[in-house]
């Protein structure tokens, strides 16, 4: 009977869950999670590149506080979110391998003194 109810209490907890989430990532592993931390994010958009390789091992020390996400909206734009195994959950980081572009045709400016320069 008590497994029963446990039972029972689990499913009421993951439903509750499935229900209030509105982000749902991946991990490395291709394990959905819920990486909705509650927060307002922005729309949901994706920017250019790549996400860093996966860490081999976590690092002992930190430089700042790292930027939960659920998508890449949530970051700035030179960044994406991406796994993060030690945190496990989605965070900022820097892209890599983002396409260059250049403009179609060159972009004139004119000086002051009328001089034109490409």
């Amino acid at each position: 009977m008590i497994r029963i109810l446990l039972a029972l209490l689990l499913v009421g907890l993951v439903s509750s869950q499935s229900d209030t989430c509105r982000y749902w990532c991946k991990t490395n592993k291709d394990q959905a999670y819920c990486c909705d931390r509650g927060d307002n994010y922005p729309p949901p958009t994706v920017h250019p590149g790549e996400c860093p390789p996966v860490r081999p091992e976590c690092p002992t020390t930190r430089i700042g506080a790292p930027r939960f996400c659920p998508h890449d909206g949530a970051c700035v734009y030179s960044s994406k979110c991406c796994y993060d195994v030690c945190l496990e959950h989605h965070v900022c980081k820097p892209s890599q391998n983002v396409p260059i572009s250049f403009p179609e045709t060159p972009v004139t400016y004119v000086e002051e003194g009328g001089g034109t320069v490409y």
